[in-house]
């Protein structure tokens, strides 16, 4: 009685072995008759434009990525930048220098 059951299983398992080998063949017939010249092979031209157009749009991405980064890394250095200059005024600027009155406003801004 196992062996009843195991047997069609196991034809079945032959039968898409057997499909997998034949196709497998053909394929290498189609590929050498291809190198030899005896056959044309096709091409998805469709599939080659998007292809091109998924590698242009991922270049240009990574070259997009790249330069936010840096103008971000530029812009956080040139904030930090600022807050220093207006905190080395403050601390430098003598009371009794003339414009002592504006350099609340010119630090309050740069703050």
């Amino acid at each position: 009685m196992a062996e009843n059951k195991m047997g069609p299983n196991l034809q079945a398992g032959a039968g898409i072995f057997a499909k997998r080998v034949q196709k497998s063949l053909n394929r290498a017939q189609e590929k050498v008759l291809q190198k030899l010249g005896k056959t044309m092979e096709t091409k998805d031209e469709q599939f080659e434009l998007c292809f091109q157009n998924l590698n242009k749009q991922q270049i240009d991405g990574s070259r997009l990525f790249k330069d936010v980064k840096a103008y971000y890394a530029a812009v956080k250095g040139m904030h930090e930048t600022s807050k220093r200059l207006s905190q080395t005024l403050s601390d430098i600027y003598e009371s009794d220098w003339d414009g002592v009155k504006d350099l609340a406003v010119i630090t309050e801004v740069g703050l």
